[in-house]
């Protein structure tokens, strides 16, 4: 028998390791642990049969910088503080400048972050653990009891296609009566219009209405993965609900960022 233990960290570092080596004076905050769990648990290998993991595997951490995000975000309510600087001598157009390059570099890193994690979980060391873990639980089970079972508790059954992604493109004219004036969130220019404020920005009401459906629709998600998977606080299961809904919520965030890219790129298609 080989026994196996699992141990995984999520941290938030408050500066980049490129930013903390330029800079001089005090040493920067200590990273924040967002979320930690360590499980081990026993495989039993039959025949003289070698164990089918390999004795250590330490995975390189898998980082991304999110200061685009915190700076485009104000401090006061929290609303998205995002704006084209046209007076830039290299702005030419809505989507040619270096404010949008800027966003499409973060989101661009963010998608690439997102499939790296999955990866990690479906196709890396955790995969593995889990894999060899099923094949000999499944032992004292029927075949086909056991693959039925092994398929529902599979990390590669996790999919966010039902969850509502709050990220489209809309073009509106702003001469017809259909369109809103007054009511945005104020993030873009506006311009005078018969005496009302326009704006190309959907509603702030109307934005909430999307934030939670895309809330509700994680719950509901989340909730099946809770039912599915063993306790996030298990000891002994080296997969639980928690690297579960870590797949789940970079799939879906993975999916938001290729949605917010081919929005952007339609602008000008």
């Amino acid at each position: 028998s080989v026994r196996s233990s699992y141990r995984r960290d999520d941290r938030f570092f408050p500066h980049s390791a490129s930013s903390n080596s330029e800079q001089k004076g005090p040493p920067p905050p200590p990273p924040l642990t967002l979320q930690s769990r360590t499980a081990a648990t026993e495989i039993v290998t039959t025949a003289n049969k070698t164990c089918p993991l390999p004795s250590k595997t330490i995975r390189p951490p898998i980082d991304v910088d999110i200061t685009w995000l915190f700076q485009h975000i104000s401090s006061e309510d929290f609303n998205c503080n995002f704006q084209i600087d046209r007076n830039n001598q290299n702005c030419f157009t809505p989507r040619r400048n270096a404010c949008i390059d800027e966003a499409m570099k973060y989101f661009s890193d963010m998608s690439t972050w997102c499939d790296e994690v999955c990866a990690y979980f479906l196709k890396g060391a955790a995969w593995n653990v889990d894999s060899a873990f099923r094949r000999n639980q499944s032992h004292n089970a029927t075949k086909e009891k056991g693959e039925a079972e092994r398929r529902a508790t599979s990390l590669e059954s996790i999919n966010a296609g039902s969850v509502f992604v709050p990220v489209l493109p809309l073009f509106e004219d702003p001469s017809s009566t259909a369109f809103r004036t007054g009511q945005g969130n104020g993030i873009s220019d506006k311009n005078e219009q018969n005496g009302a404020s326009v704006t190309p920005l959907l509603p702030i009401n109307d934005v909430r209405l999307f934030l939670n459906e895309q809330c509700r629709t994680l719950d509901e998600k989340i909730g099946e993965i809770v039912a599915k998977f063993p306790p996030a606080d298990s000891k002994t299961k080296l997969i639980t609900s928690a690297e579960a809904s870590i797949i789940l919520l970079t799939c879906h965030s993975a999916i938001i960022t290729q949605y917010y890219m081919d929005s952007i790129q339609s602008i000008e298609a």
